[in-house]
């Protein structure tokens, strides 16, 4: 299960947590577009869009979409059905592993829940993955 811990924050070495609204807050970087549309609640397949987001952040060092205010953000998902740009520096094209990985996030991100793998598929096809089959092949350090 993905949590959001934006509203968390650690007081003497206790977890506390405070609501600074009053409304429901989601985070639309990891958020699924039938979430963002409201039609649909939290979801297996939902959280399979997240966990695409979030390796994508592990990977790059920064949120998904970055410069994109929310509600711009929630157009270019759910009404344009967007999803980020590959970034070359960290899965490039030109790599032994790169296509594979990307093919897995962008399955993460379908925009219809019933094409994404399930947690299950993910984790088989990233065991096969490796840092060293990253790299581009032209040699370049990433």
């Amino acid at each position: 299960m993905l949590m959001d811990f934006g509203n968390a924050s650690l007081l003497e070495a206790t977890l506390q947590f405070t609501q600074t609204t009053t409304g429901i807050y989601i985070s639309p970087e990891w958020t699924a577009p039938e979430i963002l549309k409201g039609t649909s609640s939290y979801t297996m397949s939902g959280d399979i869009y997240s966990l695409g987001m979030t390796m994508l952040e592990a990977f790059t060092s920064q949120a998904p979409f970055p410069g994109r205010n929310n509600n711009a953000l929630i157009i270019h998902i759910v009404v344009k059905k967007n999803i980020p740009d590959r970034p070359q520096s960290v899965i490039p094209s030109d790599s032994v592993d790169g296509d594979k990985l990307w093919a897995i996030l962008t399955r993460c991100w379908s925009y219809e829940p019933e094409a994404r793998p399930t947690a299950e598929t993910v984790w088989n096809e990233m065991e096969e993955i490796t840092a060293k089959n990253l790299k581009a092949i032209n040699g370049e350090e990433l």
